[in-house]
């Protein structure tokens, strides 16, 4: 059965008024009170959605995880040299959350999305290489190794456009990650893997 579409409605309300005031706020300095009084809701319809600040923080974080995780680009590790639009789906998903995400990133939250981003993503780029090059199986501390440095190299990358370089279009943030993987990352996995 789907989900009452008023509490649809009181959920995306609640969400959007928490982003609103960490925007203006720490974390820690957020309460109930002023998440409720900005939403105009009763304390008892907050409750009956969330334990509390903390599970709000951690649902907003998993569905954009979630969601995170089914944009995930791995598909290029194959290739020697990614094609354009290899991170098509991946930068789009960045794209449209670029607001939140970069909240989130600026702010200390008791989960941290970057993290775990960070963690999906190398466990994802690692069943790609294990499937792809036999001796990694046999070396699961270097295959572990190359999957992490690849994830981070291309979060971080798209952490620092968010945050650094706004002004660089996808198209542009697309072709450093794509250059980057091309003539470094990529190079040195196969070399270690052949």
């Amino acid at each position: 059965m789907s989900e009452d579409l008023r509490v649809i409605k009181t959920r995306s309300n609640i969400r959007r008024e928490f982003l609103s005031l960490l925007e203006q706020y720490e974390f820690r300095a957020i309460t109930v009170s002023m998440i409720i009084d900005r939403c105009q809701i009763n304390r008892s319809t907050f409750y009956r959605n969330y334990e509390d600040k903390y599970a709000l923080a951690d649902a907003i974080v998993q569905d954009l995880l979630e969601e995170f995780s089914r944009n995930m680009e791995t598909a290029f590790i194959r290739e020697s040299k990614p094609k354009a639009g290899a991170f098509n789906f991946m930068l789009e998903y960045f794209s449209q959350h670029q607001k939140e995400l970069t909240l989130l990133y600026q702010r200390v939250l008791p989960v941290n999305l970057f993290d775990q981003m960070l963690t999906c993503y190398s466990e994802a780029l690692l069943k790609e290489i294990t499937q792809i090059f036999p001796n990694a199986v046999r070396q699961q501390k270097l295959s572990r190794y190359f999957s992490r440095i690849i994830a981070s190299n291309i979060l971080t990358s798209i952490r620092w456009w968010h945050l650094e370089s706004p002004e660089t279009s996808r198209q542009e943030m697309e072709e450093i990650i794509r250059l980057t993987a091309e003539e470094g990352i990529l190079p040195s996995l196969r070399n270690r893997f052949k």
